[in-house]
């Protein structure tokens, strides 16, 4: 999640996570080529299919639309063409892995105790004797 996209409404413009929660919650669902590029890419490539990827106009439309990458699927047509359900079932099942790793943010969030160490300490009586020439090895 893009921090910069978040909306602050603790002091002086801080982020809690309520905040983080409500965006979670308004925020569209994100186009599953962000979510793979998120992760470092499509995973290493070894196991690409070639560059010639058997589909139809429509399949490639959506594919376009969602941002995911015709070669990471094994179609089921024929000669291994990508029918719109491989393409539907692809983007399901990213999906699937975004809400689940969205539950898992939430369940920490909520379930793991968070510490805060705030520490406050006052500097006059050193800032003082400095500026009035007191400070040890200054006569």
């Amino acid at each position: 999640m893009d921090l910069r996209l978040v909306k602050g409404t603790g002091k002086d413009g801080r982020i809690l996570k309520e905040d983080i929660l409500s965006h979670m919650e308004s925020s569209p669902p994100p186009k599953v080529a962000d979510v793979v590029a998120s992760m470092g890419g499509a995973g290493g490539g070894a196991l690409r299919r070639p560059s010639k990827v058997l589909a139809t106009p429509a399949v490639r439309r959506i594919a376009s639309e969602e941002g995911v990458n015709l070669s990471d699927i094994q179609g089921t047509g024929e000669e291994g063409r990508i029918m719109k359900e491989d393409l539907q079932h692809h983007i399901d099942a990213l999906r699937g892995m975004l809400e689940l790793t969205i539950m898992l943010v939430r369940k920490v969030l909520y379930s793991v105790h968070h510490y805060f160490l705030l520490c406050a300490c006052s500097c006059t009586s050193c800032l003082s004797d400095w500026w009035c020439g007191t400070k040890p090895g200054h006569d």
